[in-house]
């Protein structure tokens, strides 16, 4: 039901909610911390936050959140992005190759 998923982290892998969010077509809103700017490209399928200052960051999230609701196309493009990018990306047969080609020793 949710419509963003937000991560405030100064540190970050990069988070299973993400994955989980975007195959729900959750937009992530998050710090471009980690893994994240790996996987989350600002304004296409997500929106990453670059300041560094705890007021800043609480700001431009503020700022970025309040666009995203007043812009629902905007929104609805990124969650269909998002959606695109896991199922591309994130999938369960993906999963399970990975899986079973690093049992088997193989490179993906």
């Amino acid at each position: 039901e949710f419509h963003i998923i937000i991560i405030a982290s100064t540190r970050e892998g990069f988070p299973m909610v993400f994955m989980e969010g975007m195959m729900h077509g959750a937009v992530p809103v998050s710090t471009a911390v980690g893994g994240i700017p790996d996987h989350i490209q600002s304004n296409f399928n997500g929106v990453l936050i670059n300041a560094g200052i705890e007021n800043d960051l609480l700001l431009e999230f503020s700022e970025k959140i309040k666009y995203l609701n007043l812009n629902r196309n905007e929104l609805t493009k990124l969650s269909e992005n998002a959606y695109q990018y896991a199922v591309a990306t994130f999938s369960k047969a993906r999963f399970y190759k990975a899986y079973s080609d690093l049992i088997a020793g193989k490179k993906s």
